[in-house]
């Protein structure tokens, strides 16, 4: 019985051993070679596809202006308001890496040209969600 425990306790430790091996061994192929980011641009490019392809989907019209880094969702009429602001909702939650701008919803509202608009009218920011260190 005493040998199943000393075999038992080497086993472990052998065991323990050759795990800390592989850890190390994986810890210097990682140092050494960095995993490669995703290059701004492409991921940007990406993320304003995604949001148009959903703004088209909820038939809102999507009007974009990359030189601002932000996009307007607009949607006419004011009768269904309520299924305008659950299709807005919607909208932010699908497109990642944007944040609301401003939102109005009425007859008092304002188009991307600042023309009076009747209907919805959402500005949305993107905001980069690669660089943490980038200002809002």
């Amino acid at each position: 019985m005493n040998f199943l425990t000393k075999f038992f306790k080497s086993l472990t430790g052998a065991f323990t051993f050759i795990a800390g091996l592989v850890g190390l061994g994986l810890g210097a192929y990682f140092l050494l070679y960095p995993v490669q980011t995703e290059d701004p641009n492409i991921v940007k490019k990406a993320e304003y596809n995604e949001c148009r392809k959903v703004a088209n989907r909820l038939s809102m019209s999507f009007v974009d202006d990359p030189k601002k880094d932000e996009f307007v969702v607009k949607f006419s009429g004011i009768q269904n308001y309520k299924e305008n602001i659950y299709k807005t909702s919607y909208l932010l939650s699908e497109c990642k890496g944007f944040e609301m701008k401003k939102f109005c919803l009425g007859t008092k509202c304002e188009n991307e040209n600042g023309n009076p608009y009747v209907g919805g009218v959402l500005t949305m920011k993107y905001v980069p969600v690669l660089n943490p260190d980038s200002k809002k």
